[in-house]
């Protein structure tokens, strides 16, 4: 009985982080500026690095929701996808890490930005492209780890049929989009994808964790 239970409570938590992770990531690319200048034919009233700063906001808060999500993929791989879900899952956790830790940086450069006094002054500037730099050189490609992992992940969940071949084509062409648009102002269709490929999957997490999640 108490592992039905704690079945049920994961389910939830799983189903809801899936649900989640792509709300969030549109949230962060949504293009904000443009959005307000097409509905109001006015500019958005706020500064580009305040809406910088809630892009981050909302990408550190997806970090531990896909690292959850990759947990509850590899726990609902046990036969023929046993081997893509643990070893997509390692290499999609390792890309979670380096995205916890660019984000973490971000948040140390920004405490340390304000902690000058007046963010716009030139060393404040050189010290923000400075580690803006570094950020880019160390994380920008590691992070890819992530959803490299994820897709393997999702050959496993098809081969065990949990999800159909369309919703992993869109897993795959989501991590593309985001690669090769060339418009920011783009962008959010590819956490739209995603959402599309996750939504089914979130469904069946939550409707059959008991036989999803079951514990030996």
């Amino acid at each position: 009985m108490k592992l039905k239970i704690r079945s049920r409570v994961k389910g939830r938590v799983y189903a809801l982080a899936l649900f989640i992770i792509p709300v969030i990531l549109c949230f962060a690319v949504f293009p904000y500026e443009k959005a307000c200048s097409f509905l109001t034919g006015k500019t958005l009233a706020t500064s580009p690095d305040n809406l910088q700063l809630l892009r981050h906001i909302f990408i550190s808060l997806s970090a531990p929701l896909t690292f959850m999500s990759i947990i509850a993929i590899n726990r609902i791989l046990k036969g023929q996808g046993f081997y893509y879900g643990f070893i997509g899952g390692i290499i999609a956790i390792m890309g979670s890490i380096f995205l916890v830790m660019d984000q973490g940086s971000f948040w140390l450069a920004r405490a340390l930005l304000y902690s000058l006094g007046e963010p716009n002054t030139e060393l404040a500037l050189h010290l923000d492209k400075t580690i803006e730099a570094a950020r880019e050189n160390l994380f920008f490609w590691p992070i890819f780890l992530l959803p490299i992992g994820v897709i393997i992940q999702s050959f496993g969940l098809v081969r065990e049929k949990h999800i159909k071949p369309y919703q992993n084509l869109l897993m795959i062409l989501s991590v593309l989009l985001i690669v090769i648009l060339p418009l920011p102002s783009l962008k959010w269709i590819s956490p739209v994808i995603l959402g599309i490929a996750l939504l089914p999957l979130a469904f069946k997490v939550l409707h059959h964790s008991e036989s999803l999640l079951h514990e030996v």
